[in-house]
């Protein structure tokens, strides 16, 4: 989504701040084509399908990528993409949305050590447990994305217990081991 700018703003509560104006776009979420108003999960076309993995990845490219102004590059990670952050504007192409938990190299505030940020199931086993990221983690959330829209349903089931995202974290990594190793079919 397009910055158009950037305003301060005061509020009564929250006190002095800054806001993002960003572009409205018309369209469906990843979360409304995946799960149409009260209906069960289907899986998407593979075209379409193909097509929204394309566009995420570009878009992903892009920022992981990115640098300053001075070309220093900027090691930008989303950790939050899933199907509700993700917009399908009218003319087809995807949008990736809410980076309000991005991560930068170079940042003015910090999360904080070991402390996880992100949404369950949509996170990759170094997010869960905490670990350095960098693009690689956002493009572990894409194959997960990628089995949703092709299945018509999530791959990791919701943990219900802080303790539940190790054995999470520990199921992914052999998930990795066992099904995704380089020259296994």
């Amino acid at each position: 989504v397009s910055l158009i700018g950037v305003e301060e703003i005061e509020d009564k509560q929250l006190g002095r701040g800054h806001a993002l104006l960003l572009e409205y776009v018309r369209g469906r979420t990843l979360e409304q084509v995946l799960r149409p108003a009260g209906r069960a999960a289907a899986p998407v076309p593979l075209a379409g399908a193909l097509a929204v993995l394309r566009d995420m990845l570009a878009a992903l490219d892009h920022v992981h990528n990115a640098s300053d102004d001075s070309g220093r590059p900027l090691r930008l990670v989303h950790r939050d993409l899933k199907p509700h952050n993700i917009m399908i504007d009218q003319d087809g192409a995807v949008r990736l949305l809410d980076f309000g938990i991005a991560w930068a190299e170079e940042r003015l505030v910090s999360t904080g050590t070991n402390l996880t940020r992100g949404t369950l199931p949509y996170m990759s086993p170094e997010q869960i447990r905490g670990r350095p990221l960098d693009g690689r983690s956002d493009l572990f959330v894409v194959g997960l994305l990628a089995f949703e829209m092709l299945t018509g349903r999530c791959l990791i089931a919701r943990p219900t217990k802080p303790r539940d995202m190790v054995t999470l974290a520990r199921e992914l990594v052999q998930l990795r081991r066992e099904q995704w190793q380089p020259g296994v079919e």
